[in-house]
């Protein structure tokens, strides 16, 4: 996947800098596909869902110098409220408004979702794709993610392209 090279490197520098201490190969094996972000949750019958939450401001976006990472449980699931968040047109990068999310954990695992504006957007094992590593298994104890939303598009050399609006650090809780 190409990224918009503009804005991108904020989200992949502050990635690094966060997030590369992470041990990708202490994470259980990966099962599961992706779909929607908008569409209800769906786990494994056998797995309890649980849900951390966030809304969506700028005291945390870490694009205008919030330096403050929300906490959350260890989940299964993370839903995340836009709604009454005015973003930054991210008309310049030629991607319109936000219609995607990005989740980075570690230097393994990249996901993505995306959504039709509607909030609140549920990231979890089916609506995240994978674009590196695998499968989303949920927000595990003591790890540290970056949240992007944003718009993406396909470019007319068939290239994947995403402008985030809005960063933030989230942090899950140990147990």
């Amino acid at each position: 996947m190409q990224t918009s090279p503009s804005r991108i490197h904020v989200v992949v520098s502050l990635a690094v800098a966060w997030l590369g201490g992470c041990d990708p190969g202490a994470r259980p094996a990966p099962t599961g596909s992706a779909a929607s972000a908008a569409a209800p949750s769906a786990v494994p019958a056998a797995q309890a869902v649980t849900r951390g939450a966030i809304t969506i401001d700028d005291a945390h976006d870490v694009m205008k110098g919030g330096t403050t990472a929300y906490s959350i449980p260890p989940s299964t699931e993370l839903v995340v409220d836009g709604s009454g968040h005015v973003f930054a047109s991210v008309d310049a990068a030629g991607l319109g408004q936000p219609n995607a999310v990005h989740v980075v954990h570690g230097a393994a695992a990249y996901y993505r979702a995306t959504f039709a504006g509607k909030w609140p957007i549920r990231l979890n094992a089916v609506s995240l794709d994978a674009v590196k590593g695998g499968v989303f298994t949920g927000f595990e104890p003591g790890e540290p993610y970056i949240v992007a939303v944003g718009a993406e598009a396909t470019g007319p050399d068939g290239a994947m392209k995403f402008a985030p609006a809005w960063t933030a650090k989230v942090t899950v809780t140990s147990p």
